[in-house]
C-alpha cells in the first residue's frame, strides 16, 4: 500500500487585512507542502475543487488567503481526513476549529488503498446513529490499531456527533473517537468525554401518554434526553386544560433511547396536564348544574374551559322577563376527567344572584292610588319587564287636583306580582305616589281685598273656582289701589280649607317694604311689612352669604364679622324696594387664631371658599401647629382649623382681615 500523508499544522496572525496566514515559518510550510505529491491546493472550499482547473500544491501557494484552504487528492487516491481549513476573516486564523480544541490534530492524508481507512464516517451509522462532526463534509478518517487494548498516544482523535434528530445525553456536550474497526466502523472514546451513546430527542412528534391530547407544541427547540422544558397543550376538540393554568405551569422531560425515531423520544411529567372537557356553545339547560324557574334559554355563545367564568344571557318563557340590569349571569364550566366527551363539562352558577324571570307588566297593570281616577302611561309597548321605567300621567277625582306647581308626569316602574303567573306584573311607582288632595274654592273679593291664583293673571279666574291644594299661592291685594298692603300677603290652601299663613293683613296709607328674594334661602316671614321693621334672610344648609353681604348686613363685634352673618343677616324695611339675595355652595372662613391661610377668599359673588378649595395654615410668630392639619379642604360646610403653639389671642386673625375686605367694598 502506497500512502501520501500531508499533515498540515496551521496557526494565524492577526494581520491588518485580517487575511489569513499558515504557521510562523511560512517559507518551510510552504516549502513541505509544494514538496508532496497527488495532493491539490486550492483557494476555496474543497467541494468547489476541479482538478482540471487546480494546481498541485508542489507547484506553489499564496500564504495569504481570504479563503478557505481546500484540499483533494489526484485521481486514484483516497483523501482521508480534513479535506479544507477554514478561513476566519475575524480573527485571521486558517483552520481555528482544529487548532482552538485540545483533542483535534490537523490532519489531511491521500491513500492509493483504504485497507487502513474507516470508510463513510460522514453518514449515520445505524447501530448508533453517530457521525464524524465536521464543519466540512468528512468522509474517512485513519484506522487506528489498538495495542494490549489501548489507543496508542499518537492517535488522532476525531469529533463525533449525532445524526439529525438525535444528540448526547443532556449534560454531555462533546465526545472524541478513534476508528478501531473498519468493519462495522467501530469507536473507542476519549476518557472524560461523552460515551457516544445518541439518544432520540424530544420534538414535534414526541408523544405523551396523556388522555385527550392531540399533540405538544413545543416553544422553541427540541429537547435532548434528560432535558427538561415548558411546553403549551393543545388538546382536542371539546377538550381543554384548566382555565387557570399557563404553557409555563406544564413541564416536561425528554426520555428518549437510542431506537426511538428522529424527534420521537417521548415526554414524561410530574405535574401532567390534563385535557378536561371544555363546556358547550350555545348550550341547552341539561348543560347546567341547576334549573331556573321560567328560564327557557341561556345564551353563551362560545365553549369554555374548566374554571373559566363566561356571562350568560337568559330568555324566559312566555308572560315572563329578566329583572332589568338582570339580563345576564356568571357561570363557570366544571368537569372533571370523568367527562370523557367532548364539550361535556357543566356550567355553574357563579355569584350569590340566582337567574331570576319575573311576570311582565301588561300595560293596564297600573296601581291603585288614593283618589288616582285614571292612570295614562306613555308608551307604544304593550308589556314590561321588571325593572322598566315608564312616565305617565294621572286624573284626580272629583273636588281633588295635584298639588299648586307639581307637573302633572310621574314615573312608573314595573314591579312585582300577586299570584306570579305570566303578564300579571304590576306597575307601582318610582318614587313619590301623585298626590291628589282635596281643592279649595277661591275667595269671593270683598270691598278690601282682592284674591288671585298666583300665575294667573294673564288669565284671571272667578271667584268660587276650585284651586289646588299649596302654600302661599292665593295672592292678596288691596281693592283701593291708593292703598298699601300690611301683613301676609298669601293664603294657603290645606286639606280643602283656605287658610292665613300668618297674622290677618289689613290695607293702609302706608309706605311698606315686600319680602325680598333669597336664592338658596329664605325669609321669616312673606309678609309685607312697614319701615322700621326688618327680616331675618337665612341661607339654606351648606349655603353662605359673600364676605361683603355678611360684612354690611351681619353682625360685627370689634372689626370682625361674626360666623353666624355668613348664613344668617337682617335687612330693615326703609320704605324703597329691597335688593335682591345670593346663597353660594361653599365654606365659611375658618375659625384660625395665631396664624394666617392661604389663598384669600372670595369677597364677592360667592361663598368666602369654593367647594374643593384647599386652604393651608400658617402660624405667626414662628409658631408651630400644636394640633391639626396645615391643609383642609372645603367640601360644604365649615373648614375645620388647627391649632398654634404660639399663645396667640383668639381672636380669629381671618375672621378680623375679612371685615377690612369687605368695607373696602363699601366704601
Amino acid at each position: 500500500m502506497m500512502i501520501r500523508s500531508v499533515v498540515v499544522l496551521l496557526s494565524c496572525l492577526s494581520l491588518a487585512r485580517t487575511m489569513c496566514v499558515f504557521s510562523s515559518d511560512i517559507t518551510i510550510m510552504a516549502d513541505y507542502l509544494m514538496s508532496q505529491d497527488y495532493l491539490y491546493c486550492y483557494d476555496g472550499a474543497a467541494d468547489t475543487i476541479n482538478l482540471d482547473y487546480a494546481s498541485l500544491c508542489s507547484d506553489g501557494m499564496s500564504s495569504l488567503r481570504d479563503e478557505p484552504l481546500g484540499t483533494k487528492c489526484a485521481d486514484g487516491y483516497t483523501q482521508v481526513g480534513y479535506p479544507e481549513y477554514t478561513c476566519d476573516s475575524d480573527t485571521g486564523e486558517i483552520g481555528s476549529e482544529v487548532l482552538n480544541d485540545d483533542n483535534l490534530t490537523p490532519y489531511t492524508t491521500c491513500v492509493d488503498s483504504t485497507d487502513d481507512v474507516c470508510t463513510s464516517v460522514g453518514s449515520a451509522n445505524s447501530a448508533n446513529q453517530l457521525v464524524a462532526s465536521d464543519w466540512t463534509d468528512i468522509t474517512n478518517i485513519p484506522l487506528e490499531t489498538l495495542t494490549n487494548g489501548s489507543v496508542s498516544d499518537t492517535a488522532v482523535y476525531w469529533l463525533m456527533g449525532c445524526d439529525s434528530g438525535y444528540d448526547y445525553t443532556y449534560g454531555v456536550d462533546s465526545a472524541y473517537a478513534v476508528c478501531t474497526d473498519n468493519s462495522d466502523n467501530t469507536y473507542t472514546f476519549l476518557d472524560g468525554y461523552g460515551d457516544g451513546t445518541c439518544y432520540a430527542k424530544c420534538g414535534d412528534g414526541s408523544q405523551i401518554s396523556v388522555s385527550n391530547t392531540d399533540s405538544i407544541d413545543l416553544d422553541g427547540d427540541s429537547l435532548r434526553n434528560g432535558e427538561s422544558g415548558g411546553y403549551q397543550v393543545s388538546c382536542t376538540s371539546g377538550f381543554a386544560v384548566e382555565y387557570s393554568m399557563t404553557d409555563d405551569d406544564y413541564t416536561f422531560t425528554c426520555a428518549g433511547t437510542t431506537s426511538d425515531s428522529a424527534d420521537a423520544g417521548s415526554l414524561t411529567c410530574t405535574d401532567c396536564p390534563v385535557c378536561l372537557a371544555k363546556c358547550p356553545a350555545d348550550p341547552s339547560l341539561s348543560d347546567f348544574l341547576s334549573t331556573y324557574t321560567y328560564v327557557s334559554a341561556i345564551d353563551i355563545p362560545n365553549s369554555a374551559a374548566k374554571g373559566e367564568v363566561v356571562s350568560g344571557e337568559i330568555t324566559c318563557d312566555d308572560g315572563f322577563g329578566p329583572a332589568v340590569g338582570y339580563e345576564s349571569y356568571s357561570f363557570m364550566c366544571d368537569s372533571s376527567v370523568n367527562d370523557t366527551s367532548a364539550n361535556s363539562g357543566t356550567y355553574v352558577l357563579s355569584g350569590d344572584d340566582e337567574p331570576t324571570c319575573y311576570p311582565k307588566c301588561y300595560i293596564t297593570n297600573k296601581p291603585t292610588i288614593g283618589n288616582v281616577t285614571f292612570i295614562s302611561l306613555d308608551s307604544d309597548d304593550d308589556y314590561f319587564t321588571k325593572g322598566t321605567v315608564v312616565t305617565g300621567s294621572v286624573n284626580c277625582a272629583n273636588d281633588y287636583d295635584l298639588a299648586y306647581g307639581v307637573d302633572n308626569e310621574f314615573d312608573f316602574v314595573c314591579g312585582d306580582s300577586d299570584d306570579g303567573t305570566a303578564n300579571t306584573g304590576y306597575f307601582e311607582c318610582d318614587g313619590d305616589c301623585p298626590k291628589c288632595l282635596l281643592t279649595c274654592t277661591l275667595p269671593e273679593d270683598t270691598e278690601e281685598f282682592h284674591y288671585e291664583l298666583l300665575g294667573t293673571v294673564s288669565q284671571p279666574i272667578d271667584s268660587n273656582d276650585e284651586i289646588p291644594s299649596g302654600y302661599d299661592h292665593i295672592e292678596i291685594s288691596c281693592q283701593n289701589d291708593t292703598l298699601n298692603l300690611v301683613g301676609e300677603r298669601f293664603l294657603d290652601c290645606i286639606d280643602g280649607v283656605v287658610t292665613y299663613n300668618g297674622d290677618s293683613p289689613y290695607c293702609a296709607d302706608v309706605d311698606i317694604c315686600e319680602v325680598p328674594t333669597v336664592n338658596n334661602g329664605y325669609t321669616d316671614t312673606n309678609a309685607n311689612l312697614m319701615v322700621g321693621d326688618s327680616y331675618t334672610l337665612y341661607c339654606n344648609p351648606s349655603y353662605y352669604f359673600d364676605i361683603k353681604t355678611a360684612g354690611q348686613y351681619g353682625i360685627v363685634n370689634d372689626g370682625t364679622i361674626a360666623s353666624a352673618s355668613f348664613s344668617q343677616i337682617s335687612i330693615d324695611c326703609a320704605g324703597s324696594e329691597l335688593p335682591s339675595f345670593d346663597c353660594y355652595y361653599g365654606c365659611t372662613p375658618p375659625d384660625f387664631s395665631g396664624g394666617v391661610t392661604y389663598p384669600d377668599m372670595v369677597e364677592e359673588g360667592g361663598a368666602p371658599y369654593p367647594v374643593g378649595q384647599t386652604v393651608t395654615f400658617s402660624c405667626l410668630d414662628d409658631g408651630n401647629i400644636e394640633e391639626g392639619d396645615a391643609e383642609a379642604t372645603c367640601s360644604g360646610g365649615e373648614i375645620g382649623s388647627p391649632i398654634c403653639d404660639n399663645g396667640a389671642s383668639a381672636t380669629s386673625t381671618v375672621l378680623s382681615l375679612v371685615l377690612a375686605a369687605a368695607f373696602a367694598l363699601l366704601h
